[in-house]
């Protein structure tokens, strides 16, 4: 299943990210990033149910993740150079361990692509960050028939890295350090 994702920058910053059906029109998600928490993501359109929060902790080396349910998790960097992202999953059928990388085996050849693998090495979603003015990429789920919270899961765990590495390039661009 493919999801492609629209962001809306203004001169603040990211305000917003659609992630659309295959279709183009229909949101499946909507990231606001206004509120109490750096983002919020909600299932649907700007109403939707609320099915994470995504909160960046500037001086530290994670992100923490608020499910569905009251369940906490943190996001970390598999190790002090790695730009690898470690997360649990609670949703997740099996072992619950999940990793986000980078790649440049899917799509554009410019960067900015990640994967999710298991910690099997199964590829679950990819995706390829795109060049156009509009459109920031498009997300593939590759594995079918996922549980309802569990893809919430994996969509807000997306989320996460794709917004800590975008902070981070504007880091580096600025010359500061990354988080």
């Amino acid at each position: 299943m493919e999801y492609p994702v629209y962001a809306e920058d203004g001169w603040r910053g990211r305000k917003a990210v659609w992630i659309k059906h295959s279709d183009k029109d229909t949101d499946a998600y909507h990231v606001d990033f206004r509120g109490s928490a750096d983002m919020i993501v909600r299932r649907g359109g700007m109403q939707g149910p609320i099915v994470g929060k995504i909160d960046f902790h500037n001086f530290s080396n994670y992100v923490e993740i608020h499910f569905e349910n009251n369940e906490r998790v943190e996001m970390r960097r598999d190790g002090l150079f790695s730009r690898t992202q470690i997360v649990d999953l609670p949703a997740a059928p099996g072992p619950t361990r999940f990793a986000w990388k980078s790649t440049l085996s899917h799509g554009s050849k410019f960067g900015g692509n990640l994967k999710l693998e298991d910690s099997n090495g199964q590829v679950l979603a990819l995706f390829a960050h795109s060049c156009g003015m509009r459109k920031d990429g498009t997300l593939t789920i590759v594995v079918f028939r996922l549980q309802q919270s569990f893809l919430d899961q994996v969509i807000v765990s997306f989320m996460a890295v794709e917004e800590k590495q975008r902070r981070q390039a504007i880091s580096v661009a600025a010359g500061g350090a990354s988080c």
